[in-house]
């Protein structure tokens, strides 16, 4: 698994146009993926290619006026698909009558569609089992 850098940059004034900005501007020196919020932006580098400089020459040469304070950290390599399926795919209950999961959820309760979908890269796989 890669090791990435989590940037966090908090911006004065933040608005969707300068975190939007920021986010190409980021992309254009490598970064991969970002989380903007309401006070800033969180930026993912791998690790090897951060470099605390050329953060600061896109924030020198930032067009719109901004203060902005910026730190990081180590993100340590993990399966983040795996991540994201232990903690956001929940199963769904349709009044009942259709149950929607991962093979990996248990205690489903019973329904009379039953699908299972194993979240992977893109959609997933799907079976659909109508239960007798």
């Amino acid at each position: 698994m890669n090791d990435y850098i989590n940037v966090r940059i908090d911006l004065s004034p933040c608005t969707s146009d300068t975190t939007d900005l920021l986010a190409a501007y980021l992309a254009d020196i490598g970064y991969e993926s970002f989380l903007p919020d309401e006070t800033g932006l969180t930026a993912y580098i791998p690790s090897g290619q951060f470099s605390q400089a050329e953060v600061e020459s896109v924030l020198a040469d930032f067009p719109i006026p901004i203060k902005a304070n910026v730190s990081h950290s180590l993100e340590e390599g993990r399966d983040w698909n795996e991540e994201w399926e232990k903690n956001y795919f929940r199963p769904i209950l349709i009044e009942g009558k259709c149950a929607i999961h991962s093979s990996f959820h248990k205690d489903i309760p019973p329904a009379d569609y039953d699908i299972v979908i194993d979240p992977k890269m893109a959609f997933g796989t799907v079976i659909m089992r109508q239960r007798q």
